[in-house]
């Protein structure tokens, strides 16, 4: 019993390596950090901190929290399916590519996904590559992307707390009279 759990845990921790999700949020650290220097030299002809500063505060928190949540999920038993996740994905994907940070937070990831689901549910969509997870979709995930979506928020607002005024990048902005 025990070792079908520790096989099952060890098969989900190396389906993590797998999710394209991972990779694209690493890249969108970087480019964040290279923005961000790239701004710093404008502003202060220096860089302030190095570009992967983002990737490196991101990385070790993030799966840590990330661990804990999903030791939370288990022992509750939540569950979410297949296409949830892959609508959860590319909703997340596309709140990047508009370079803003907040958009990236699970309040709009989570709850756009809410919604999307909550449309496409009843309805005649053809996707060909993910029609039968959407077929078993019903209306049991909803709840648990709202208690999904408190979990996160908790986790997004204890990562603000132990790192929201750790190495803050300065930035000048332009006064009423039209000089820094």
């Amino acid at each position: 019993m025990t070792t079908d759990w520790l096989i099952a845990c060890l098969i989900g921790l190396g389906k993590l390596f797998l999710h394209p999700l991972l990779y694209v949020s690493i890249a969108y650290c970087l480019f964040i950090g290279y923005l961000r220097v790239k701004r710093e030299r404008h502003d202060f002809n220096t860089k302030i901190y190095s570009f992967s500063m983002e990737l490196r505060s991101m990385l070790p928190q993030g799966l840590i929290w990330g661990m804990i949540l999903s030791l939370l999920t288990l022992a509750t038993g939540l569950a979410i399916p297949l296409a949830a996740l892959s609508i959860m994905a590319v909703v997340t994907v596309l709140s990047m590519l508009s370079m803003k940070k907040r958009f990236v937070s699970p309040v709009y990831t989570m709850g756009l996904t809410f919604f999307i689901l909550f449309f496409l549910y009843d309805r005649d969509v053809e996707l060909t590559l993910f029609q039968d997870a959407f077929n078993q979709l019903d209306r049991s995930i909803y709840p648990t992307l709202v208690i999904l979506m408190g979990l996160l928020l908790i986790a997004e607002g204890f990562l603000i707390v132990a790192n929201g005024s750790k190495k803050v990048s300065p930035q000048l902005e332009v006064s009423k009279r039209g000089s820094r």
